[in-house]
């Protein structure tokens, strides 16, 4: 599950970290109709195979958009994800150029705003592609309302436990065959092995592995039993300090990135129910660090070292939309009665 909305061509590796599909949804297509979808898609060097049907989500300032839309002569909808490209050094220093044009908005003594367009190749979009895209792509991507849940221990026994036990363990199979070298094991960053300690570090998929300002990746545990924060007691205080030595060391040797210009957070609620740590740029502001939703590793491990047992006990807050499931679990839909 991901409550966020906002989008971040497509490459058919994974999904994104929190697109994680169940395999009866994906059966609603015919194997026959869909088994081409990679090749349809890494074809094209245009979007003109899509057909937009509406817009369904907006981020921030609409700086990036999701659309519904059509596959022309294909069945199946899809996800269509625009959003702007950040400015790099090279490329902002181009447009400062007479290849850029202006027009004059406004002026106050010696201040000047002007409306700027700059050469196309200086100024790209992301595009990605989800198809074929299942309900649960459309609910993700969807606009939707937001409430604050406060949740108790009592909460998680009673509501959000049997809600995570109710999902389907294919929805994570990307996760195993990312651990069990069956898929981007070309890409691993770290590749700790240790069945108590171990994990794989991968880039994110919403990273280009060019910017490291925009650096974005992603240790997964390879214990199975630890599902979020909650699962956390101080038994594996061991596990998360690997995890965050090991990655510090391996950013800093990959990408040249020291530790302080790096974020390190679990969400809570995540994404999908298998534990993983979040590496960020301190310099990119990525949807997920609202405060209710993202809990920073070295805060984690402290807690565990004051207490072993404080996210068994402890009260925490969370956001969730209304288009998941989840959010039916603690605000169930009125009767007409009530």
């Amino acid at each position: 599950m991901n409550p966020e909305t906002t989008p971040t061509l497509a490459s058919p590796r994974r999904p994104l970290e929190d697109d994680a599909v169940g395999e009866a949804e994906k059966k609603k297509l015919k194997q026959e109709d869909v088994a081409d979808t990679t090749e349809l898609v890494v074809a094209h060097e245009t979007l003109g195979y899509l057909r937009p049907i509406s817009i369904i989500g907006r981020g921030l300032n609409n700086s990036s958009l999701a659309f519904l839309a059509e596959v022309i002569d294909h069945p199946g909808q899809a996800i269509v994800l625009l959003e702007q490209k950040p400015f790099t050094d090279e490329t902002a220093t181009q447009m400062i150029s007479s290849e850029t044009r202006v027009r004059l908005d406004k002026q106050n003594d010696i201040y000047y705003q002007y409306f700027g367009f700059p050469q196309d190749e200086l100024h790209p979009i992301k595009a990605e592609v989800i198809y074929p895209a299942t309900e649960k792509h459309i609910q993700k991507y969807t606009q939707q309302k937001w409430a604050v849940v406060r949740e108790s221990p009592a909460d998680y026994e009673n509501s959000t436990k049997p809600y995570i036990a109710s999902l389907n363990v294919k929805d994570i199979e990307w996760v195993y065959n990312i651990l069990e070298h069956k898929k981007e094991a070309d890409t691993l960053i770290v590749d700790d092995l240790d069945p108590l300690t171990g994990f794989a570090l991968v880039p994110d998929f919403k990273w280009d592995q060019r910017d490291v300002n925009a650096l974005y990746c992603l240790a997964i545990v390879r214990r199975r039993d630890i599902k979020s924060i909650r699962d956390l007691r101080g038994e594996h205080i061991p596990m998360l300090e690997n995890v965050l030595e090991k990655t510090y060391a391996a950013l800093k040797e990959r990408y040249n990135v020291e530790k302080h210009h790096l974020r390190a957070y679990m969400h809570y609620q995540p994404s999908f129910y298998h534990l993983h740590v979040h590496f960020v740029s301190v310099a990119a502001t990525p949807f997920g660090m609202e405060v209710d939703r993202a809990h920073l590793l070295e805060d984690v491990i402290d807690q565990l070292q004051a207490d072993g047992d404080h996210f068994l006990k402890c009260n925490i807050t969370f956001k969730v939309g209304s288009n998941f499931p989840l959010y039916e679990v603690f605000f169930p839909p009125k009767s007409e009665n009530s």
